[in-house]
C-alpha cells in the first residue's frame, strides 16, 4: 500500500491530521532539545514504512514566511462567452446620457454597436468615495473598469504620482484586458463620484467589438519603429486602445495653436505632412510622413498648444491614442524632448536643455 499524507504540526495548538498512512506504516513524533531552541514549538514529524526506513515530513511554513500567492489568470481573451447575462443598475437619465457620450469618446468602445452601448451604459454601477480613499491599489487583483463621473483622483505608480483623474477619465482597464495585477494606485484627491464595470461585461463587450480589428493592428503595429522596442504583449495592450479616424485631402489631423493635445496618431494609410507658421505666418513643411510614422506626441508629452500642423496629402487612414493610454502605453518608448524637438525644428527651451526623459503630466499642488 502506498502512503496517503500525513501529519503536521506547526505549533503546540495547530496539529491535525490530514489523512492516515495507510498499510503497515507508522507514525511517530520526535522533538530534539536542539530543535526547540531553534524553533521553539516547532515540531518533526517521521513516518516510518515497514521496512523501518524513514520519511520524513517537514511542518508547513508560518503565513509570514510563506510567499504571497500570485494572481490566478483568467482565459485569455479570446472566445466570447454565450452565457453572459447583462447586469442592469437604474440610473438617472442625465446621468445614463453622460454615460453614453463618456463612453463613446473611449478608443477601447470604440467599436462597440449600439446593443453593446446599451450594454455598458446599464451595467455601470455608482461608487462614491471621500476625499484620499483608495480606490484601486497597485498589485491587488483586477475586478472592475472605472470612469470617472465628478472629483478628481490622483494615479501613482511605485508611489510616484503620474496623472490625475478628472470627469470623463478612466483608469483600471489593463488589470482587466490582461488579468495581470493592478500597475498603479489610484487614490481620491477630493470628494469623488466613479462608476464602475465589472471585468465580466467589460471583456465580453472588449471582446465582441474588437477581435478581428486587434489582430489587424497588432500585425501593422509590428512595422511601426517607434514600438519595435515594446514586446508583444506591449503591442498587444497598444492594438486594444488603437481608434481609426479618416481624413480627406488637405483636411487637418491637427493644427498649430490649439489647445487640447489630447491624442497622438499614427499613420495607418495614405500621407501627411507637418507645417510650421512663424510669427510673421509664413508656412514652412518640417516633415513628411507615410505609413507607419508618428505624431502628435509633444502636446502629450508637455503642456499644449500644438507646435506644428499635420495636413492631409491624399485620403489619409490613421490610428490614434488617447493620453491617458498614450503616456501608459507608449510614452516610456519615446525619445527625449530635446529630440522630439529637433524632429520638428523647434527651438529648446532654457529650462529644459539636458534633459533626457519625457516629462509625466502631475497635478498641481
Amino acid at each position: 500500500n502506498n502512503c496517503v499524507c500525513v501529519l503536521y504540526h506547526n505549533g503546540p495548538r495547530s496539529t491535525r491530521i490530514l489523512s492516515k498512512p495507510a498499510g503497515n506504516l507508522q507514525w511517530k513524533m520526535e522533538t530534539s532539545d536542539a530543535q526547540r531552541a531553534e524553533t521553539k514549538d516547532e515540531k518533526k514529524m517521521e513516518i516510518t514504512d515497514a521496512e523501518g526506513e524513514p520519511v520524513v515530513v517537514r511542518p508547513r511554513a508560518h503565513a509570514s514566511e510563506r510567499k504571497r500567492r500570485g494572481s490566478v489568470s483568467a482565459p485569455p481573451m479570446g472566445a466570447i462567452s454565450q452565457k453572459f447575462v447583462p447586469k442592469v443598475f437604474a440610473k438617472e437619465p442625465e446621468v445614463s446620457a453622460w454615460l453614453k457620450d463618456a463612453i463613446s469618446k473611449i478608443f477601447l468602445f470604440s467599436n462597440a454597436d449600439e446593443a453593446s452601448m446599451s450594454i455598458l451604459v446599464s451595467s455601470f454601477f455608482e461608487v462614491r468615495k471621500s476625499a484620499h480613499e483608495v480606490i484601486i491599489r497597485q498589485g491587488d487583483d483586477g475586478d472592475n473598469f472605472y470612469l470617472v463621473y465628478s472629483g478628481e483622483c490622483d494615479i501613482f505608480v511605485d508611489q510616484d504620482l503620474v496623472m490625475t483623474a478628472s470627469r470623463g477619465d478612466y483608469f483600471g482597464e489593463l488589470a482587466l484586458m490582461y488579468h495581470t495585477q493592478r500597475a498603479a494606485t489610484v487614490r481620491t484627491a477630493t470628494e469623488t463620484v466613479v462608476y464602475g464595470l465589472d471585468q465580466e461585461t467589460f471583456n465580453h463587450v472588449i471582446r465582441s467589438a474588437g477581435q478581428g480589428r486587434r489582430r489587424e493592428y497588432e500585425e501593422f503595429l509590428q512595422r511601426v519603429p517607434l514600438l519595435q522596442t515594446l514586446g508583444a504583449v506591449e503591442r498587444g495592450k497598444v492594438a486594444d486602445v488603437l481608434k481609426q479616424v479618416q481624413f480627406e485631402d488637405g483636411d487637418y489631423l491637427i493644427r498649430q495653436g490649439d489647445q487640447e493635445g489630447d491624442a497622438f496618431f499614427i499613420l495607418y494609410d495614405g500621407r501627411a505632412v507637418a507645417s510650421k507658421a512663424d510669427p510673421s505666418g509664413v508656412t514652412q513643411v518640417v516633415m513628411e510622413y507615410q505609413r507607419g510614422d508618428y505624431f502628435g506626441e509633444l502636446a502629450l508629452l508637455q503642456a499644449p498648444p500644438r507646435k506644428v500642423s499635420v495636413i492631409a496629402s491624399g485620403p489619409v487612414k490613421a490610428v490614434c491614442i488617447d493620453r491617458p493610454s498614450f503616456m501608459r502605453l507608449i510614452g516610456p518608448a519615446m525619445p527625449s524632448l530635446s529630440e522630439l524637438r529637433k524632429k520638428y525644428g523647434l527651438p529648446e527651451p532654457e529650462a529644459e536643455r539636458g534633459s533626457t526623459s519625457p516629462l509625466r503630466r502631475r497635478r498641481e499642488s
